[in-house]
């Protein structure tokens, strides 16, 4: 894994240089693909990680609340990405996943 260790889900330092809409913003969220960060797991899901009875790969997409002045922040949040219909569905924890319910909520 290229980054073990460290953190590169979106930060509020991210927006350091984009002077004020970090600061004007009630809500701020951040969406990053794992599978494209060559990462093997992320917040406890697989995502390429071999001998594993499932591997989400390129569906796996991480929603990270960043910001929120309205309720809780600093947040991640596993979601199924569904390239055919462009949609996402937030996935259950990962010790519930297995490659038969991946094939089922995939179609």
């Amino acid at each position: 894994m290229k980054f073990k260790g460290a953190d590169i889900s979106p930060q509020q330092s991210d927006f350091k240089d984009t002077t004020n809409p970090y600061t004007d913003a009630d809500v701020v969220l951040g969406l990053m693909n794992a599978y494209k960060m060559d990462m093997d797991a992320c917040i406890g899901y697989n995502i390429n990680k071999l001998g594993t009875s499932y591997n989400l790969k390129d569906s796996f997409r991480m929603l990270k609340i960043i910001k929120n002045r309205l309720s809780r922040d600093n947040i991640a949040i596993g979601l199924l990405f569904m390239p055919k219909t462009g949609t996402f569905k937030e996935l259950p924890e990962p010790d519930k996943i297995n490659k038969e319910w991946l094939e089922n909520n995939l179609k």
